[in-house]
Order: structure tokens, then sequence, then C-alpha cells
């Protein structure tokens, strides 16, 4: 949640609303200039460009030069100098957060550029427009607005302008979660400012790139294009530019800090770099006065101290993002801010006082009646009250969590039907625009062919009057001489119709080719599908059967679902004596070497586990040293590295005890409706950079209504819903544990749907293997 809320804000703050910007000389120049005119259309337009250069660096300066520039338009009744003075002071108050001034400003604009009859300007309306109403959520609106912006900009051949709108609609598909149009409409817009060299337009396109990348979590590319964005506006000295691109390298570090992989050592590093990155765009939005960019600094500065454990720094941080937003009377900004404290004082058990600030954050969240808010909120105060013994109030809050958690989700429902509304009319308004431009490029050419024959028609008359003499009295010299020449034409034409013969005559042994050719082709790739649907049946063979989990494990499902026609995910399971070994795995690759890889796997497993019993540790111990001898696998950094992920479980029969070993898989398990995640250890089943030891071995003892699940990456991983991201594991938690008063085979039901929900018209990324069991 805190990552989808830095990544909006941080999109917001790079959004694409502005003119050209050039160098501090050109700011010495103006004043100058200003102070040798008189109160005419020159000396507003030179207020206008003033302010231009005032907005990134000192807005208050900005927003004195443009009032003036609007005061003498009206005097003047100069429309077009009101016009762009309405759109600057529109600019400057968006860039404060006053979105109602900045809308109200923007349509005098609008009103202005209409009465002066100037295209230029009411397309830029538009689009400025459309700017405000995304950011208030109004995607209907933005949507036709940035329409009614680019087929002006087209007409009249407005390339900048177009640019600028390619790069709002890459707003609209980046919401949508359509990162390939995102990227595509970012690409021709990069290539239009690239052959204007408008460097400011050039950074601000490099920007929204790498927040997609960034989106997307591809953080080396995301971090790529930053660093080219500031290298910009470095050389620019756009101070809100640089501010923005520190913001942003700051984030996509903070997220790969999060990542559980790593070592302590490159988590402190990344760490670092979050505050170098932060404690440099910090100042220079407060040097301009970009308040949103303050309070955000605020916040992440002390997400950063808090993960180097530097307690005092992170409240004082807190404190300071609480006053910014405060003082903006931003209340979402507020909620954050306590909510930050409220979390800060858990984490450090003084629970008083985190319930006093989230229950603080609880009225302004119900104030603004943000599910969203009020679920994060109510998660905080359940484990605080939960903490200091108020078990009754604390079941209450956890209460609130899940019904707001239930509202976020059936909202996301409905707007995952609202984006694909909104995907079909931006396709159907972008191939309306196409057909009108491709009619208007049909009639043009009409008429200047129509002119040329008109043209050519009105030469030949004249050259045949001239001519019509000449041509009576050397008729018939001329006739003898046609004569002649067509004689020579029909040998000519006889040689060639022998060529055409020749010609046809390989060119149907050529198409006899190609067809066999086709033919080939087609036999071939038949008989690969029939190797590969056999190789289907050879897994499914060697499998073990449903029946065995039924006589087993009556109420049960397995979810096996491979992304091609075979799997690298499969399950197992043998029963001994007094045990039961079942096991759910993820080889290395999908679809034919995936399958190899199991079905060496299940071949494996039923040698190891015989009456002579083993742990689930051994097993897998046994099973890591089988895989390496079997592939051969050395510590050589060439050689693949291939191997498995495997969550194995061996369950007693009679005393109901259950081992769990894991090869970075875990397992969970339920009991009363509360989940309890045991870890697999942090090595594969197979060669690893590390010396390898011995997997540990865990043990629950089971009771009667438990349920336990075992589980492959497939699921949590794969892309889908709104933003094309991950479906993430905190997501599949909370559905398993929604669903656990159904049966299993229900839970098998729900499980299917929330995938196919999620993935959408998205390909499945992955082989999934999910298995459930209650006992």
């Amino acid at each position: 949640m805190l990552f989808k809320i830095k990544s909006i804000l941080i999109f917001i703050l790079t959004l694409n609303f502005y003119s050209a910007y050039t160098q501090e000389n050109v700011i010495d120049s103006l004043k100058l200039e200003i102070s040798k005119q008189t109160k005419d259309t020159n000396q507003v337009n030179s207020l206008l460009e003033l302010a231009k250069q005032y907005q990134r660096i000192d807005l208050d300066s900005a927003m004195e030069f443009s009032n003036n520039a609007l005061t003498i338009s009206k005097i003047l009744k100069f429309h077009k100098g009101s016009a762009n003075a309405y759109r600057q002071i529109g600019i400057l108050f968006y860039i404060k957060g006053d979105y109602e001034k900045a809308m109200n400003n923007l349509m005098l604009s609008l009103e202005s550029w209409q009465n002066a009859g100037d295209n230029w300007g009411i397309a830029r309306a538009y689009m400025n427009i459309g700017i405000i109403q995304k950011n208030l959520g109004e995607y209907n609106k933005a949507l036709e607005n940035y329409i009614k912006s680019s087929i002006i900009q087209k007409e009249i051949n407005d390339v900048d302008g177009l640019a600028r709108s390619y790069n709002n609609i890459v707003n609209i598909y980046l919401e949508l979660g359509d990162f390939e149009s995102s990227l595509d409409f970012s690409f021709k817009s990069l290539q239009i400012h690239e052959e204007l060299k408008n460097e400011i337009e050039i950074a601000v396109t490099y920007n929204n790139i790498g927040n997609i990348y960034h989106a997307q979590e591809i953080e080396n590319k995301a971090i790529e294009y930053f660093n080219l964005a500031l290298e910009i506006n470095k050389k620019i000295n756009d101070k809100k530019g640089i501010a923005d691109n520190y913001n942003n390298l700051a984030e996509v570090y903070s997220k790969m800090s999060e990542n559980d992989t790593i070592t302590a050592i490159k988590r402190k590093e990344y760490t670092t770099k979050v505050l170098d990155y932060l404690n440099k765009s910090l100042p220079l939005y407060e040097e301009i006065g970009f308040k949103k960019g303050v309070a955000l600094s605020y916040t992440n500065i002390g997400d950063a101290y808090l993960q180097l454990g530097n307690y005092e720094k992170v409240l004082i941080n807190y404190q300071k993002s609480l006053l910014a937003n405060e003082e903006m009377g931003d209340k979402n900004g507020i909620i954050i801010s306590l909510s930050r404290k409220g979390a800060y004082f858990d984490s450090i058990q003084d629970y008083g006082l985190a319930v006093r600030y989230f229950e603080m954050a609880k009225k302004f969240a119900e104030e603004i009646g943000s599910p969203e808010r009020i679920m994060d909120v109510a998660e905080g105060l359940s484990f605080s009250y939960a903490n200091i013994g108020k078990y009754k109030l604390a079941y209450q809050y956890h209460v609130l969590f899940k019904k707001m958690n239930d509202k976020i989700i059936s909202e996301g429902n409905i707007k995952s039907s609202t984006q694909k509304e909104f995907r079909y009319r931006l396709n159907k308004k972008q191939k309306e625009m196409e057909l009108e431009q491709q009619r208007r490029d049909m009639l043009a050419t009409e008429e200047l062919k129509r002119q040329s024959l008109i043209t050519k028609g009105a030469v030949l008359g004249l050259a045949l009057m001239f001519a019509l003499a000449f041509f009576i009295f050397r008729s018939y010299r001329i006739k003898q001489k046609a004569n002649i020449k067509l004689e020579a034409q029909h040998i000519e034409i006889s040689q060639k119709n022998e060529e055409l013969k020749q010609l046809n005559e390989e060119i149907t042994s050529q198409r006899e080719m190609v067809s066999q050719q086709r033919d080939i082709a087609v036999q071939a790739r038949k008989e690969v599908m029939d190797s590969i649907q056999y190789a289907q049946r050879i897994q499914n063979a060697v499998l073990p059967r449903r029946e065995m989990f039924t006589d087993l494990i009556p109420d049960y499902f397995i979810f096996f679902k491979p992304r091609d026609i075979v799997s690298g995910d499969f399950f197992w399971m043998k029963r001994l004596e007094n045990h039961i070994v079942i096991a759910a795995a993820d080889c290395t690759g999908h679809g034919v070497p995936g399958a190899f890889l199991s079905l060496l796997g299940v071949s494996f497993l039923n040698e190891i586990v015989t009456d002579n019993f083993y742990t689930a540790s051994d097993i897998l111990d046994s099973l890591r040293n089988r895989i390496i001898e079997a592939l051969h696998q050395t510590w050589k950094d060439d050689e693949a590295k291939d191997g498995m992920d495997i969550s194995l479980a061996v369950i007693n029969t009679k005393t109901k005890e259950l081992q769990f070993s894991g090869a970075y898989n875990p397992i969970y398990h339920i009991r009363n409706n509360e989940l309890t995640e045991i870890k697999g250890d942090k090595m594969p089943i197979g060669i690893h950079i590390k010396e390898p030891k011995s997997f540990s071995n865990s043990t629950i003892q089971l009771q009667e209504n438990d349920t336990i699940y075992l589980f492959s990456d497939g699921y949590a991983d794969q892309f889908g819903g709104p933003k094309g991201g991950k479906y993430k594991y905190l997501n599949f938690k909370n559905l398993i544990l929604s669903a656990q008063d159904k049966t299993m085979k229900e839970q098998k039901n729900i499980l299917n749907q929330a995938f196919n929900d999620w993935k959408g018209d998205l390909k499945q990324l992955d082989d999934i293997i999910v298995i459930g069991m209650k006992f």
C-alpha cells in the first residue's frame, strides 16, 4: 500500500505540464528588457516568459509576474496575453497543490483562447485541463480533453504539443496498468522532443519512462532513465526537475532495500543511498516552495532512518512531514504522517502513544471516507490494542480492517471494469482519429492530383495548338517511321514474351519448392507438438494419482496449472506404514526443460523415501545430493545452476505430528483463522553459491480442523490487476484466510477464479502448484 502511495505521488510530481526553460542569464536579460518597456503587449509577453523561468525555482515570484501580465492584458484587451497569463497562474496553483484554483484559471484561459480564435492555445488549454481532471480522478473527462487537444494539434501540425499530448495519454495508460502502451507513447513523445531539441521535455519524458519501469519493478531500467533525466536537469539548472529525479531514485533504492533476498550489507548500502538522494531533494523543494515534495521527502527520510535503527531522527522527520501536510491541509498526507508516528511508537513498544496517533489518524480517515486509509489505521489499532491487552477493541478493529479490505476488493473489481471501458474508449477514439486523418490525407491528395491534371491539361492544350500544323505536315514521314518502329517493337515484344515464359516457369518451380518447404515445416511442427503432448501423458502418468490423496486425506485440493503443455512444477505423495510424505516443487524453467527436471525429481523421491524412514530434512539433503550428481554440477561460473525449490511435509498418521523442511518455499499452517508461515531454508535443491549445509527440520502438532498449504511461487508472482503488477504473497495469504469457512473443493474454485480475474488478458507467467489439506 505504501509503495503504491509513493509511486502515484512521485509520478504526479513529474507530469508533463511545462514550457521551455532557459538559463539564468535569460532572467537577467528579461528583467532589463521589462524595465525599458512601456505597458504594451511586448511587456506582457516578457513578464510571462520571466514567470516561466521562475516557476521551477521561485513560485511566489512567478505568481507575481503572472498577475502583473494579466492586469496589463486586461487593460489592453489583449486576449492572447490574458489566455497565457491565466494558463501560467493555473500551472502555479497546480504546483502548489490547489487544484480548484488551478482549474478555475485554466477554464478562463480556454475562454480567452477561444475569444482570440487561437487553435494552438485552445489545444494547450484542453491538455492542461485534462491534467487537472486526471489528478482529481476524473479519468473520463481527462481522456476526452486529451483527445480534443491531440486532434487540434494534428490539424495545425503542432508537433511539440502533440508530443505533450502523447505524454498525457501515457498517464492514462499507466493508470490502467497497460505498461506496453505507456512505453510506446513515451518513446513516440521522446522522438519528437529529440528532433525539436527540447531538453526540458526530453528530461520529463525520461522521467516518465523511468516511472513506468519502476511500476513494473524493472529497477535497473528505471535507474538508467532517472539518471538520464537528472543529467539534463542539472545541465539546465531545473531545480524542481532535479528534486523530482532525486526523489525517484530514492524510491527505487528504497524498494530494492525491501527485498528479502539481499544481504544486510547491501540493504544498508541501498538505505544510505536513499538518504543521500532525499537529503539532496528536500532543500530544493523547500527553496522553490513545493510543499507536496517537502512532505513526501520528510516521510521517506523517516522511513530510511527507521530501517537504519536511528529512532531519534525517525520521529523528527515524521513530525516535520505531519506539519507540512497540516500546513497544506492535505488530509490524506496527515493520515499517512499520523499512521507513521503510530507505527513508530508501536515498534518501540510504547503502545499507549501508538494508540493515540492511530486514533487521531482514524478521525481524519473517517472524515475523508477513504477505505484504504481506514483499513491501514484499523490494522495498526488492532495490533496496538492487542499489545496492551485490550483484546475486545483489538478484535473490533480487526473486524473493521477486514470489512474495509473486502470493500477495497469489491471497489477494485468495479474499477477494473471501468478501466476496461476507458481502454476501449481510448482505442476507439484513436481509431477514429486515425481514420479521420486518413480521410483528410486522401482528400488533400485527390485535390493535388486534380490541380495537377488541370495544369498539365492546359499546358498540353497549348502545345497541341502550336504543334498541330507541324504534325499534319510531317504525318506521312512519321507514319513511315512509325511502321519501321512498330516492326522493331514487334520483334522486341516477341523476345520479351519468351523471357516472360521462362520467368513464369522459374516462378512456378519456386512456388512448388516453397509449398514443399511449408509442408515440411507444418509436419515438423505437428511432430514437435505430438511429442510434447506425449510428454504430457508421461508426466501425468508419473505424478501421484488423485485417488491416493482422497484415500489418505479426504478433504484436500490440488490446484495444478502448467504455463505450457508440460510443467516444471510438480506435486508428489507417498505413503509408508505410519507416515504420509507430500511435496510441492518448482523446477528451474517451465515447459519441456522444466518437465525433464520434474521427472528427475519424482524419480529420485521415489527412490529416497522408503520404509527406512527419513526425517523431512534428511529427504531434502539426499534429494539435493542426487540432483547435483545427476546434473554433474560443480562450482564453475559458466555452468547452469539448474535445480528446484520445494516444500516437503512428513505427517505421522498416528501421532498427528507434521515435519516440514523447505528449499526456499515455505508452508502455511492455519488454526482458528490465524496463519502461521514456516519459511524454508534460503538454498535450492541443486548447486548454491554458499557452501551447502543441512536443511532445517520444523514440527507442528496438528489439531482437528487445521489446514496446511504447500505451494510454488507461480501464483504470487503472476502479473495482472489494474496496474499490471505482481499478485504478491500478502494478497495470497489474505485470499486463503478469507476462504477458511469453505470446503477445500470450494477453496480451489476460489483460487482459480481469483487467479483468472487478476491475470485478465495477460499471459500466465509461470507454472503453478498449490496443495491444500484440512485435518
